[in-house]
């Protein structure tokens, strides 16, 4: 992010690259260091998909990672169930 930015333009609907001046640098970094904070969930399905749509805010960020939590979640549960 821009050390410039004003922190009131951190919202749920705010774009990464838009209206936080993310490039492509700096969201490759992210998606990184949420990999690898998180278990490996890949956020290049949800990117592709927002890129398209013009939706890469946080909110949409932060409802993909919770669905795909809870979907890691769900399939080490059956991996561990006899």
């Amino acid at each position: 992010m821009d050390p410039q930015l004003d922190l009131s333009a951190i919202a749920p609907g705010a774009s990464l690259s838009q209206q936080l001046g993310l490039d492509s640098l700096r969201l490759a970094t992210l998606f990184d260091r949420i990999r690898q904070d998180n278990a490996g969930i890949n956020l290049l399905p949800w990117f592709m998909n927002a890129a398209r749509q013009g939706g890469d805010s946080l909110e949409s960020l932060v409802t993909f990672m919770v669905k795909a939590g809870e979907q890691q979640q769900q399939q080490q549960s059956q991996q561990r169930a006899p």
